[in-house]
């Protein structure tokens, strides 16, 4: 990477880390939050939940926008917007205006990743894959680590602290992009004329649909509610037709028909996530309950995953840029699927050094794909839809989570115990089999000319 394009990399990274951060961190305030303000779990709850769906909605709308109206304006909005929400969040004198804040928190930082991966294939491209990289090594490393971070930010200054850590990361990205941010392309719609053209009753039905399939799946956990599912169901036909007929369309439906490997690549980062993030949530619980280990520990040995995909992502990335992405993709596959096969085996009677030498592999596999993935839709979606097709591929990692959660809340009954943890494998086995499929498909797509870009 040249030096003179580090700046800029260094603020689009600062501004990409925020949302991963502000999803994790929140983990370890909700129980002071709830006391605060005297409150239920169920209620306290809904910061994690509106966070989630209004980061699904929110991604690929303001990558859109970004699209429309030019992404370095939509990051630089972004990251005002955001800035405001946590200075609002942490002088909240309510948990309804906590909550408003929160939402706006996910607003805000929605528009930078779409946007800056969206700037980083227009003006960097011949530099794309290390730069990716680096920002999607951030992305990984502050939702691993965000937890970290909020418990010492809450030593420090209560629940308040997640809010406070906000402010400077976010006032020196402002500062590094209004400086370095590559200038957009073209000229900015603004008000009115770039109203207009939102698909507002599009959005409406795609925020119901999120909404419906998400607490669908958390409801699995209590009891599951099917009602949901038909909403959910009913909302996304109403979006399906609405996307079809409308001139401007929020998704365009179409890109998904002449460019199949859109959907592919979202699909295998779906799957690649939730295999990942089993790992994330149930680990940790396996090694502390059946295997005694405690939290030091135990995070400790969660570094054998995180460390080495934070490591393999800019080799993954330095290497697309030489050799191309096909590689680097097909390795991080095959050496998932394999470890997932693998992690049966050693949960058969084997040791702590097997289990974290998988862990190893599996932090190797995530980090090849977790850039080759976004180089693979970033070469087959025409520019003009990069920011939006972006921001579905990070909805599509809040999937993954959402998923690995509602399989660790249907298996997990209790504590913790090895049968249980043996489900989990099987499961990430399947997810493991179902990315190899879908990259056999992508494949034959490449070798037979979806349109790149």
């Amino acid at each position: 990477m040249k030096a003179t394009h580090m700046p800029a990399v260094a603020g689009m990274s600062l501004g990409v880390m925020l949302n991963p951060l502000n999803s994790s961190m929140i983990a370890l305030a909700l129980y002071n939050i709830q006391k605060d303000f005297s409150l239920s779990f169920a209620t306290v709850s809904w910061l994690v939940t509106a966070f989630y769906v209004a980061s699904m909605v929110g991604q690929p709308l303001m990558g859109r926008l970004g699209d429309m109206a030019g992404h370095k304006r939509l990051f630089m909005l972004g990251l005002v917007l955001s800035l405001a929400a946590a200075v609002g969040g942490m002088l909240a004198p309510t948990f309804v205006f906590l909550l408003v804040m929160r939402i706006c928190q996910s607003l805000g930082t929605s528009p930078l990743f779409p946007c800056a991966n969206a700037t980083v294939r227009r003006v960097y491209n011949a530099e794309k894959g290390e730069m990716v990289a680096v920002m999607a090594t951030v992305n990984s490393a502050m939702a691993a680590f965000g937890p970290s971070i909020g418990g010492l930010a809450i030593a420090l200054w209560a629940w308040q602290g997640i809010f406070v850590v906000n402010i400077p990361v976010t006032l020196l990205a402002l500062f590094l992009c209004w400086r370095y941010f590559p200038s957009d392309a073209h000229a900015l719609r603004l008000k009115a004329g770039l109203l207009k053209e939102v698909d507002l009753p599009g959005v409406f039905y795609f925020t119901m649909a999120v909404l419906a399939f998400v607490e669908f799946l958390l409801s699995w956990e209590r009891g599951v509610a099917w009602w949901l599912l038909i909403l959910g169901l009913s909302a996304l036909v109403y979006f399906v037709r609405r996307e079809q007929k409308t001139a401007t369309p929020f998704i365009d439906l179409q890109l998904f028909h002449d460019h199949p490997m859109i959907g592919v690549t979202l699909l295998m980062h779906w799957f690649m996530n939730g295999y990942y993030y089993i790992i994330f949530f149930g680990m940790p619980l396996y090694l502390q309950t059946v295997m005694g280990f405690p939290p030091g520990k135990t995070g400790l040995i969660m570094l054998s995953c995180a460390g080495v995909s934070m490591v393999a992502g800019p080799l993954a990335g330095r290497h697309s840029d030489r050799f191309g992405y096909a590689k680097a993709m097909a390795f991080g596959v095959l050496v998932l699927a394999l470890a997932g096969g693998l992690f049966r085996w050693a949960f058969l009677g084997h040791g702590l050094t097997v289990l974290v030498l998988l862990m190893a592999v599996s932090g190797l596999a995530y980090g090849a794909l977790n850039v080759t993935i976004q180089l693979a839709l970033m070469q087959h979606t025409p520019p003009a839809y990069m920011g939006m097709a972006t921001g579905l591929l990070q909805s599509s990692r809040y999937l993954g989570a959402i998923s690995a959660g509602v399989a660790l809340a249907l298996v997990v009954v209790g504590d913790m115990t090895a049968a249980m943890f043996g489900s989990l494998i099987n499961v990430m086995l399947v997810a493991g089999l179902l990315l190899l499929a879908l990259w056999a498909l992508s494949h034959r797509w490449d070798k037979e000319g979806d349109k790149t870009f």
